[in-house]
């Protein structure tokens, strides 16, 4: 409560609360979380490609599945790393000058 009164001036007792501690389990998205992140990926392909996401905050929380993304990730930058088309070195040679 003291830290609701410093940030939002809240000075009064609440009618009621929860506290829920889930000891040895893992988090859950929130309802919704692979529609939001497939319209991530959509936007991400068209605005930053060549990027990928990897990470608990996507798809999977434990080791294994964060081990599995870091893999396809890297996969993945290797595919698109292939398809670029390929800059002349003397195209880069110019823009350095």
């Amino acid at each position: 409560m003291d830290d609701l009164n410093k940030v939002m001036n809240i000075a009064g007792q609440p009618e009621f609360a929860v506290i829920s501690r889930w000891k040895r389990a893992m988090p859950q998205y929130t309802v919704g979380h692979r529609e939001r992140l497939a319209k991530i990926k959509e936007q991400m392909a068209s605005e930053l490609p060549g990027v990928f996401l990897a990470g608990s905050s996507y798809e999977g929380l434990g080791l294994p599945d964060c081990i599995d993304q870091g893999e396809k990730a890297v996969r993945d930058v290797l595919l698109y790393l292939q398809q670029a088309p390929v800059q002349q070195t003397s195209d880069l040679y110019s823009s350095v000058r």
